[in-house]
């Protein structure tokens, strides 16, 4: 990115050089990681074949889960990196500026 200078010689606003390319592209990657996390969290939870009609922050039972720490602990981290991002995309921050 340039930093463009106006009349009197002072910085103005930062010029965009391929700006828009670059955050289309961090904007896929975010949520190819985002998908690619949902299908972790769902391969790795015994959920008897309806895992897949619940929202994206659903839950089934505590009681269903065999191994409940770790796996409820995945989805919630899941849930969790979902909830931030959506957030920052939505906005069209970073999650640096974001947090700011």
């Amino acid at each position: 990115m340039s930093v463009a200078k106006d009349e009197e010689g002072g910085l103005g606003p930062a010029v965009a050089d391929g700006a828009d390319t670059r955050f289309g592209a961090h904007l896929d990657a975010a949520w190819e990681h985002l998908l690619a996390r949902r299908a972790e969290a769902l391969e790795a939870v015994p959920e008897f074949g309806f895992g897949w009609l619940l929202r994206w922050d659903e839950v089934v039972p505590a009681w269903l889960y065999p191994d409940r720490e770790g796996v409820l602990g995945a989805w919630q981290h899941a849930v969790d990196e979902f909830v931030a991002a959506r957030a920052v995309t939505q906005i069209g921050m970073t999650p640096r500026a974001a947090a700011a």
